[in-house]
């Protein structure tokens, strides 16, 4: 830790306060998205700065040009759709800006590949963080059950969110969506570094079954799903696969006898949204498990929900009238009352039609909608290539299971935030400085 605290203060300012912003930047997350924002901004201003100056910056980012390429392709891509747009000043701030996303991966990847302590940094602070919202979220468990005569503020009792945990985020649900994206970063991280104190306590295994038990209790279904999914194919890297697969499952069995409804909210409900089963409750009035399967039935299934599936369709008569450029970033809701009114459509209009390539093709086109799917199957092969390898190196497991973080940002058929979102797009770019240091490591030992 000695050597750790040293080499950060042998950093110039720029370097030091960057680094700072870094290590923030997941806290104001979680607290914040305007903080968040802010630091991303003045981060972006930086890296402009060093563009300019810094001769070291612009050769180190040459490691990462054909990936970089990729992605400054999809911002051209943003930035001609936006003078087409529907409507240009709704657009203009998102489209144009976004280049401040990439440009934090860019910030990360420069200080992981010049000073390498400055990953172990990020680690730590990412630790730090996932113990605070363990502890808060453990409190907030005691409140909802009403141990020690803790109990939750009016407001959750009133809106009736009583039986599940949101910790740092108050009344967003977005706890479970917060830990699952950031389980492949800081997993990666801890075998990237085989920290010795770490090794002994199996922090590896901890982080996953904390992380699950967490998602678990958020009642965000989609966040599960991407758990389970992240669970599945992380086995690869984990030994004692057993071992870890009966005890989250004796975990999620003991959380669920405490808080019945998590299995309403996961089971039923989302069997009554995909029109399977006409029953939000699998209990009857004395809270015994009641034979619900007599009433599931295939015959009329809907795409996750009925609701779901109008906004599925009103992307798509969107990006019908705009096949090529869509009709610009943040216009989605304006756009589809008109398209609903002018053409009497069966469709509901929302922020956003909640399915990345959905939101691709309506907001931006078919072009930026096939790169950001492009990337996806370029992911899937690279991660199907390891799974071959019998004996992958430290740094191969890294990169699959970082890898898997994106897939699981960029998955096709499951319901999503908005693609374009601050807080959406924060989480997708700050593990790809990540990508882009272990892409460089990997090609460096393939020369």
């Amino acid at each position: 830790m000695k050597n750790t605290v040293d080499d950060f203060n042998k950093l110039i300012f720029l370097e030091k306060t960057i680094l700072i912003l870094i290590l923030l930047l997941p806290f104001a997350l979680s607290l914040s998205i305007f903080v968040a924002d802010f630091i991303t901004s003045i981060i972006t201003l930086i890296v402009i700065f060093w563009f300019f100056k810094n001769q070291e910056f612009r050769q180190i980012v040459k490691n990462v040009q054909r990936p970089l390429s990729v992605i400054i392709l999809f911002y051209i891509f943003i930035v001609i759709s936006l003078f087409f747009s529907f409507d240009f000043n709704k657009s203009f701030l998102p489209s144009f800006f976004y280049f401040r996303y990439f440009f934090l991966s860019l910030a990360i990847f420069f200080l992981m590949y010049k000073f390498e302590f400055s990953i172990k940094m990020i680690l730590f602070s990412l630790l730090s963080l996932i113990v605070l919202i363990s502890v808060h979220s453990s409190i907030e468990l005691l409140k909802i059950n009403n141990v020690f005569g803790l109990t939750l503020p009016l407001y959750r009792i009133e809106t009736g969110s009583t039986y599940f945990i949101t910790s740092l985020f108050d009344d967003e649900k977005k706890l479970g969506s917060f830990i699952v994206r950031l389980l492949p970063f800081i997993i990666s991280l801890l075998i990237l570094f085989e920290i010795k104190f770490l090794k002994k306590i199996e922090i590896k295994l901890i982080i996953l079954i904390l992380s699950g038990i967490l998602v678990f209790l958020s009642s965000e279904r989609v966040a599960l799903f991407l758990f389970i999914f992240f669970f599945i194919f992380s086995l690869k890297i984990f030994e004692k696969k057993i071992f870890i697969l009966l005890f989250l499952i004796f975990s999620l069995i003991t959380v669920s006898i405490f808080q019945p409804r998590l299995i309403d909210k996961y089971i039923p409900s989302t069997l009554t949204q995909f029109g399977i089963l006409n029953t939000y409750t699998i209990y009857d009035e004395k809270k015994k498990l009641k034979p619900f399967w007599n009433d599931i039935d295939f015959s009329n299934i809907n795409y996750i929900s009925e609701e779901h599936q109008k906004l599925f369709m009103s992307g798509i008569e969107i990006f019908k009238e705009n096949p090529i450029t869509g009709s610009g970033i943040k216009t989605y809701h304006r756009y589809c009352k008109n398209l609903k009114e002018k053409k009497l459509l069966d469709i509901k209009c929302s922020s956003h039609p909640h399915n990345t390539y959905v939101q691709l093709l309506s907001d931006i086109g078919l072009f930026g909608a096939i790169i950001v799917f492009f990337v996806f199957i370029y992911i899937l092969i690279i991660n199907f290539k390891i799974l071959l390898i019998k004996n992958p190196s430290y740094i191969l497991k890294s990169f699959f299971v970082l890898n898997l973080g994106i897939l699981m940002n960029l998955m096709p058929l499951i319901p999503s935030g908005s693609f374009f979102n601050n807080w959406i797009n924060i989480m997708i770019y700050y593990p790809i400085g990540l990508w882009f240091y272990l892409f460089s490591k990997l090609n460096k030992m393939r020369q």
